[in-house]
């Protein structure tokens, strides 16, 4: 078939497949398939990163599946372990229990339970 490749015959077969597929089976957001951790790594050791790793500029923070976090600190760089990813979870799950606690707080305070 003359000029039947690219855009003169590929493309509108593709454009026609993509239509119909998106049609019988909308678009949804992405669901992680199993638990996620975020966690500071150093990137000679591949270990958890140390105070050591981020003074020598190798930590990088990550977001990794749950079992695949390392368990030891990097033994490269020395230092104590930083846990700034836990952390800073750790903080937003008590900011989101904050504006409770306060107004309990104040049930309290003004005699009510």
């Amino acid at each position: 078939m003359a000029r039947g490749y690219g855009s003169a015959l590929a493309l509108p077969v593709w454009t026609q497949v993509m239509t119909k597929a998106a049609q019988r089976y909308p678009a949804g957001p992405f669901a992680a398939a199993m638990p996620l951790a975020r966690a500071t790594v150093c990137a000679t050791s591949n270990q958890l990163a140390t105070q050591g790793c981020l003074t020598a500029g190798t930590g990088y923070e990550i977001v990794l599946p749950a079992d695949k976090v390392p368990a030891s600190a990097c033994g490269i760089h020395g230092g104590i372990q930083t846990q700034l990813a836990q952390r800073l979870d750790d903080m937003g799950q008590k900011a989101e229990a904050l504006p409770n606690r306060v107004f309990q707080s104040f049930r309290r305070f003004f005699g009510r339970k």
